[in-house]
């Protein structure tokens, strides 16, 4: 148990495709992000993901939290992105009163993996010994059991510090696709109409997951407040009415969430439920990370829970959206209909040439496709 007055939590929050991404998206996503706001330039186009400003307004709001950013770009990106972000999320006089105490950790505090067979063999973490890690224990003030590092990318967790993370996953439920040309496209607002087209996340008073098959769907329902579970099947091809109409049934009210663009809510239900357990209790932070994102394996020890399978996925989805509305009553999750209904106006001429200028100054994909990271495309952009 661990007691005191003094006692706080560290997070230490990843940056690219964690909390935003640069990589090229179309010019209907790009006026979406316009014109939410969610559009920041630390050298490149940066376009925040859906709730990160209300994610920042929260853990800045909590006494008891220390907020760390911690990201392998080189460090004058990052501090260009930690300002900006706050400005845009705080406010300049918030910022201005906590920014001596913002800790920004840049790819020169990265280290050497240790031990990266030990990650493969427990957890199924496919790694190498050349990947830089993001090693806690010399920038934490307090103690390893209430640190986490918010990313999401498990390749960078150092051995023995499993625990020690929160995966943000960015791109398991879709929001990363191959499209012409095989070019990569790594997008948060552009699986929107995909999600739409094959319906595999759908939200109600019940869980609904549809998993596609060549001769039918099957749907699985989990309640966000039993956890009860069951599926059933559809015809295959069923029309998100249809399947609206079956959540009907089952005494749900239907309300679409698509995971892959609601990945905040996830995080801050998760952050905010091992918080508070560990609040009222004295226990570490840390001390249910792995049973809540690893299950046993056949294969090696332990491998991956996808979020989409998880009876609490939902649940926190949901917890996590209220928490959020708590700095902005306004907050919802971000859906398909509300993203048609920020871009039905046709663009303005100052619009247009807006979008084509932050489109020319995002990452190519091209850059991507050859390992560059947005990074160092973003340096080089500048030099």
């Amino acid at each position: 148990m661990i007691v005191g007055q003094g006692r706080f939590f560290e997070l230490f929050f990843d940056i690219d495709d964690a909390l935003s991404s640069s990589v090229t998206i179309g010019e209907q996503d790009l006026l979406y992000a316009h014109r939410q706001q969610m559009v920041i330039t630390p050298l490149r186009t940066t376009y925040l993901f859906h709730g990160v400003c209300e994610m920042m307004r929260l853990v800045f709001s909590q006494p008891d939290l220390k907020v760390r950013f911690f990201s392998s770009a080189p460090e004058e990106r990052n501090i260009l992105f930690v300002e900006q972000l706050l400005t845009k999320s705080l406010g300049v006089e918030w910022y201005n009163r906590i920014k001596g105490d913002v800790v920004i950790l840049s790819g020169g505090h990265m280290k050497p993996g240790t031990d990266w067979r030990i990650l493969e063999a427990k957890f199924g973490i496919f790694t190498n010994k050349e990947t830089q890690r993001k090693d806690l224990l010399p920038y934490i003030e307090g103690a390893i059991e209430d640190a986490l590092l918010i990313d999401d990318d498990w390749s960078r967790v150092e051995e023995g510090q499993v625990a020690n993370m929160l995966n943000i996953p960015t791109h398991e439920f879709g929001s990363t696709t191959r499209e012409e040309g095989d070019q990569l496209f790594i997008s948060h607002y552009t699986c929107l109409e995909r999600l739409v087209r094959e319906r595999r996340f759908v939200e109600s008073g019940h869980f609904i997951s549809v998993d596609q098959t060549h001769e039918s769907d099957r749907v699985g329902f989990c309640h966000i407040e039993s956890g009860q579970y069951k599926e059933c099947e559809i015809a295959s091809g069923a029309s998100n009415d249809e399947i609206y109409e079956l959540v009907r049934q089952q005494g749900g009210i239907v309300e679409p969430l698509y995971t892959g663009l609601n990945q905040i809510c996830y995080v801050v239900g998760l952050l905010f439920q091992e918080l508070e357990r560990a609040r009222a209790t004295g226990s570490a932070l840390t001390e249910r990370m792995i049973d809540l994102q690893f299950k046993p394996s056949s294969s090696i020890g332990m491998e991956r829970k996808p979020i989409a399978e998880t009876e609490k996925g939902a649940k926190l989805h949901f917890d996590g959206k209220r928490y959020l509305q708590t700095v902005n009553p306004q907050f919802e999750f971000l859906t398909a209909e509300k993203y048609r209904s920020v871009i039905e106006a046709p663009m303005t001429p100052e619009e247009t040439d807006l979008v084509k200028a932050m489109k020319a100054n995002l990452a190519s994909s091209a850059d991507v496709r050859m390992g560059e990271t947005v990074e160092s495309a973003a340096l080089r952009g500048a030099s």
